[in-house]
């Protein structure tokens, strides 16, 4: 099936770098890149109260992860089933994987950079097993450049299997390999990998959805099976 979907190279990218980049066409047409655009933009009003148009007022020097996105609008459904996403999320945690968040991000001109982290969240494992336990996509609706706020990663950290010190927080923070990726890509990666960001430094709003999976015996951060309808599970594959 990953073979089908021409994704054997992103497999060896996840191998030896730890992380990799789907582009545009393997995601989604224009229109649904736009359309999952446009949802973004329209909760990030409702939920601060304003106008699209003055959303980069409002995000000045500010981001945000607004939480627990997928009923608001069903193109957010579509979003966490893509299937090269979801491909190569199973080959990192398994075809059994659960679902444990999905968000929207909103990053504004002025803010600073993530600090560099892993998701590993096995508090009392701080030794990794070699296998991740959670698998994360951003599906980046804005063009991505080290001025755009992008993402950034230690390659092969993963293998290191432990959390990052201080000092090596303090270290590759300005260090990391910088993703620059056109608006539509998908960037997958495993709980294990150093990962962080740059500040943002353009005008303008960066635009993200991101999505975590988890093997099945994790609990979840957001409430999916409490919430999940009848009819959502039948408009959707099993």
């Amino acid at each position: 099936e990953l073979k089908a979907l021409d994704l054997l190279e992103n497999i060896a990218e996840l191998d030896g770098f730890g992380y990799t980049i789907i582009p545009p066409e393997k995601v989604g047409p224009p229109a649904h890149h736009e359309a999952v655009k446009d949802a973004v933009l329209r909760i990030a009003a409702e939920r601060k109260g304003r106008s699209v148009e003055e959303l980069s007022d409002r995000f000045a020097d500010i981001e945000d992860i607004m939480r627990f996105v997928l009923w608001e609008d069903r193109i957010f459904e579509k979003v966490v089933m893509t299937p090269a996403a979801l491909g190569l999320i199973q080959w990192l945690v398994g075809t059994d994987c659960i679902l444990s968040l999905c968000d929207a991000w909103v990053k504004g001109k002025g803010c600073s950079g993530t600090p560099i982290h892993a998701d590993w969240a096995q508090n009392d494992m701080p030794t990794m097993p070699p296998e991740a336990f959670g698998a994360n996509f951003n599906y980046i609706l804005t063009d991505y450049t080290k001025d755009d706020g992008a993402l950034s990663f230690v390659p092969g950290s993963h293998r290191w299997r432990r959390w990052p010190s201080h000092e090596e927080i303090a270290y590759w923070q300005d260090r990391a390999e910088v993703v620059e990726a056109p608006a539509g890509s998908m960037i997958i990666w495993g709980d294990h990998l150093w990962h962080g960001s740059y500040p943002k430094t353009t005008d303008g709003l960066r635009l993200t959805v991101l999505g975590m999976y988890n093997r099945p015996h994790m609990q979840t951060q957001e409430g999916f099976r409490e919430t999940a309808t009848t009819e959502a599970l039948a408009r959707n594959p099993i």
